[in-house]
């Protein structure tokens, strides 16, 4: 019967300020039970969007949260009437004779592990799969030869702004306005803990980083997919673990977030070919010291990551076994480095 509710909500859109439908099965509108902002008349925080077999109401502003039947008996009362009699009918002519009541819709859980799917179309972001082979987003995973088959798990989302919905902590400290590349980061079971958006157009802030939960592991891209059993490869960016088979990024050059999480064991770690980052050298020479794998790119390497290697023509195939033949530890890691540091 969830066709229905989708019928009601655009028959009440009229009375929705700023409605739009964003997918779907996600509506979005300034909050018709609080007000929504008042410092700015065009920002909607109220979404409707699917949980299970109905649609469901959530203000990211007051927190409001309800099924769509009380949205809409909110908003109108008349409208509500033969709302509810439209569900009575379609609940007879069913299979179950007895209608089901609006009350026993499941409201939505919002806790700081967070559903990919649900939270990321709550606030406004799009699966890269759902839009256009000639959309931006999906633009620049052609031009940046990402892996198809790696990127169904991204999103986009055409304001960042948006993003302050998918956690309290962000409220009105995102002032940009910039369409973004969305990675998800998950913990082993699949939870999104904090993601990072990648700036399309190149202005400004290149990546914005969020975490929900300060309390929870460090941000790790890809270990949703991990497998600790198989030789392992740790990047710095996340898109440059996306061309290798089992390769995770920690989002920068602090891999100092993998201790407890990830073994040194059948681990390598592979910063950017960057000789002449002091910094970059100094954080190797740390990690060495630590007793990690690290791999120490040849001279011939003339591109920064493994993104720019791929589009200069190498295969991921071609990379990953550079990477095994590059790999040192303990005193031979040290003189590798300070060879390739005079490069």
């Amino acid at each position: 019967m969830i066709y229905i509710d989708h019928k009601y909500i655009r028959l009440l859109s009229s009375q929705l300020s700023h409605f739009k439908q964003k997918a779907d099965e996600l509506y979005h509108f300034r909050c018709p039970i609080c007000g929504d902002s008042q410092k700015n008349q065009y920002k909607a925080r109220g979404y409707v969007f699917r949980s299970k077999q109905s649609l469901i109401f959530k203000c990211h502003n007051c927190g409001d949260s309800r099924s769509l039947g009380n949205l809409i008996k909110y908003v109108d009362s008349t409208l509500h009437s033969q709302y509810v009699m439209e569900k009575y009918k379609s609940g007879v002519s069913s299979k179950t004779s007895t209608p089901k009541s609006e009350f026993q819709f499941e409201q939505p859980k919002f806790t700081s592990k967070l559903s990919k799917l649900s939270k990321l179309s709550g606030a406004g972001a799009v699966r890269l799969s759902d839009l256009p082979d000639g959309h931006i987003a999906n633009q620049f995973v052609e031009n940046r030869k990402l892996p198809h088959d790696r990127t169904r798990g991204l999103y986009y989302i055409d304001d960042e702004e948006k993003l302050e919905l998918l956690s309290h902590k962000y409220k009105d400290r995102i002032a940009g306005h910039t369409a973004r590349l969305l990675l998800p980061f998950c913990d082993k079971e699949g939870n999104m803990t904090g993601l990072t958006g990648r700036a399309l157009d190149n202005k400004g802030l290149r990546y914005l980083t969020l975490k929900f939960n300060p309390d929870t592991e460090p941000l790790i891209f890809g270990m949703e997919n991990w497998d600790g059993r198989k030789p392992t490869i740790v990047v710095e960016g996340p898109l440059d673990s996306l061309f290798l088979r089992n390769g995770i990024a920690v989002g920068g050059s602090d891999f100092g977030r993998l201790s407890g999480l990830v073994g040194k064991e059948n681990t390598t770690i592979v910063f950017d070919n960057e000789p002449r980052n002091k910094e970059i050298v100094s954080s190797m020479a740390k990690i060495i010291n630590a007793g990690w794998t690290i791999c120490i790119w040849p001279e011939k390497v003339s591109e920064k990551d493994i993104n720019d290697m791929v589009i200069a023509g190498q295969s991921a195939e071609e990379i990953e076994g550079m990477i095994n033949k590059n790999k040192f530890t303990g005193l031979q890691a040290k003189f590798k480095l300070n060879g390739w540091k005079k490069i």
